[in-house]
């Protein structure tokens, strides 16, 4: 397969040829939709009646939508204060069937009704009855699926709509995806649009990396192992040109928020593995020190917001006769970085991984949109912490918006979720208080100032 030697610059101007492309795709009607679309969506849980974010999905989750039916399947996820949950069918009828129904208020809204619950042996696993209203607009054929504000009575002003009963506090939960039709294939090239996004490829362009070579041939006979010549683990549908080819460039990464990030190595070595996703991760494998993607960590320290999620990547040398034991890797990002940047990298504590802050003696910034990180082999941020020619890095990057505080580096974000349960627990208890309603009142306010505190650190 021949492909031709481009430069980043083509990786920035390919992306920004996505957003004219996709802004120029025509909205759809949505007050009348038929057929099945199948998706995912983030939530973010928030507190009534001040906004306040009490927790964010740490994983995308899958739902369904079947508009010939008015139902619905929606998968539960973990919030970032520990908690799972799940939507049940009104007041978990069946053990076995999740099946939610909404209605078509025609007008482009849907509501959805479910019973929310919380899972969490200490408050009890608590679930209440509950509605959500979501405006759809539609882009070709991918659905825009976003919460609105809903209330049977005046609007409040925050996202959601109010659930008493489940949590403490009053919480509105506000779910946000997109969702695509089942089966169908927008642009003929024999991937189904579903299949296509599992890949990060464009559901609308059969060649999604503009190299002049079409996706399904350069995917190859089997989706589900598609063509990756350079094994660098970014397929060659994703990678212009040489890149394709070359293990010293990774192109094409999408990132969890929408952003893409080319990687380069320096001479001697290579990429592999090269992958990105949400912070948390959930662990399949914990004897496989070089399956990254299933490596454990936590959420990063409290307060700050990583809006690119986590990369992963293997670096290996390729002269076994160097003696160069480090590897610098550089970053070029579709968009700017945060002015105040910092970088966190996942390192091995005892049984578990942290995050723990970069050093800036390890990285430095070359630019508005670029980075170079230089890792030694069997340091701290390598993750196998071994001498043997391949350095596992898994990293975050985030800005300081705390103004002039600086993290310790062994800051743990769970302490504070622990303070956060804590204090719902007490809440819990003032429902069975029978004092004063004056004296409650004054309680649960001083409470509740500390429950809004403890999660936006959270």
């Amino acid at each position: 397969m021949f492909k031709t030697r481009n430069s980043g610059l083509i990786f920035i101007l390919f992306n920004l040829f996505f957003g004219q492309f996709n802004a120029l795709a025509q909205p759809l009607d949505t007050t009348n939709l038929s057929g099945i679309y199948v998706g995912d969506y983030r939530i973010t849980m928030r507190a009534a009646p001040t906004g306040a974010i009490l927790g964010n999905g740490v994983h995308t989750a899958k739902w369904q939508w079947d508009f010939d039916t008015n139902t619905a399947t929606v998968e539960g996820t973990t919030l970032s204060v520990g908690f799972n949950y799940a939507l049940h069918d009104i007041g978990n009828a069946s053990a076995t069937d999740e099946t939610l129904y909404f209605d078509n208020n025609g007008d482009g809204t849907y509501r959805l009704y479910y019973s929310l619950q919380i899972y969490h042996p200490g408050l009890g696993n608590p679930m209440a009855s509950a509605s959500t209203t979501f405006k759809i607009t539609a882009i070709g054929n991918q659905l825009q699926i976003n919460t609105i504000d809903a209330e049977d009575g005046p609007l409040d002003g925050i996202v959601g709509t109010q659930i008493a009963g489940v949590f403490p506090l009053t919480i509105e939960p506000d779910l946000r995806g997109t969702a695509v039709q089942k089966g169908a294939d927008s642009d003929g090239d024999g991937l189904s649009d579903q299949q296509a996004i599992e890949l990060g490829l464009e559901p609308n362009d059969n060649d999604s990396d503009k190299d002049g070579i079409d996706n399904i041939t350069e995917i190859g006979n089997d989706v589900s192992n598609p063509i990756d010549s350079d094994n660098d683990g970014i397929i060659d549908a994703l990678e212009y040109g040489e890149a394709a080819n070359d293990a010293q460039i990774g192109m094409g990464l999408k990132l969890v928020s929408g952003d893409f990030v080319e990687l380069k190595t320096a001479s001697n070595w290579a990429l592999k593995a090269i992958m990105s996703g949400d912070m948390q991760h959930r662990v399949d494998n914990l004897d496989s020190i070089e399956d990254i993607a299933n490596t454990d960590s936590t959420l990063g320290d409290p307060g700050l917001t990583y809006h690119y999620g986590n990369i992963s990547f293997n670096t290996y040398q390729t002269n076994s006769a160097s003696t160069d034991d480090s590897s610098t890797v550089t970053f070029n990002f579709s968009t700017a970085l945060p002015e105040k940047l910092l970088l966190y990298s996942i390192e091995a504590t005892g049984e578990s991984e942290l995050y723990r802050l970069m050093p800036t003696s390890a990285w430095q910034r070359l630019g508005t949109n670029s980075i170079a990180i230089t890792v030694v082999d069997g340091s701290a941020s390598d993750i196998d912490q071994q001498v043997n020619g391949t350095i596992s890095l898994s990293i975050a990057i985030t800005g300081n918006n705390l103004g002039d505080i600086q993290r310790n580096d062994h800051v743990s974000a769970g302490s504070l979720h622990w303070l956060l349960i804590l204090s719902m627990m007490l809440l819990i208890i003032l429902r069975f208080y029978n004092k004063s309603a004056t004296i409650k009142g004054l309680i649960q306010a001083l409470l509740f100032y500390k429950l809004t505190v403890i999660a936006r650190l959270c």
